[in-house]
């Protein structure tokens, strides 16, 4: 959960920000990362794979058009910000469709008392 509020902080802060730049954009990295990674190796949303794959390459199209003469033209259009929305969303799918409770980050951790193992019903 706490993943998840970083990941959608950092959203909220580059498309919301007052001052946005094209390097702010370097934000979402670890999130865009993680997010292809948990949604490519998870099958419980394939939109959210979808939408985090085409933010990927949207950002990526802006990377590589950064090293051409054409590439502040590119960036005039609005690609960035649209990358950013394209994440949010597919970050959205990802936390509405439900905890994926077979990975060991979102399963409730065992409790003990006074050395007697319980274990949750979940």
């Amino acid at each position: 959960m706490v993943r998840a509020a970083l990941d959608l902080g950092c959203c909220w802060m580059v498309l919301l920000g007052p001052a946005t730049e094209s390097c702010t954009y370097i934000l979402l990295a670890p999130a865009l990362a993680w997010s292809l990674l948990e949604t490519a190796r998870t099958p419980r949303a394939r939109w959210s794979f979808g939408l985090v794959a085409l933010a990927a390459g949207v950002l990526w199209t802006c990377c590589v058009a950064g090293w051409f003469p054409f590439g502040k033209a590119l960036r005039a259009v609005g690609l960035q910000p649209l990358g950013g929305l394209l994440l949010l969303a597919g970050l959205s799918v990802r936390l509405w469709s439900g905890p994926d409770l077979s990975s060991e980050e979102d399963r409730p951790a065992a409790v003990s008392v006074e050395g007697v193992p319980c274990e949750h019903n979940a």
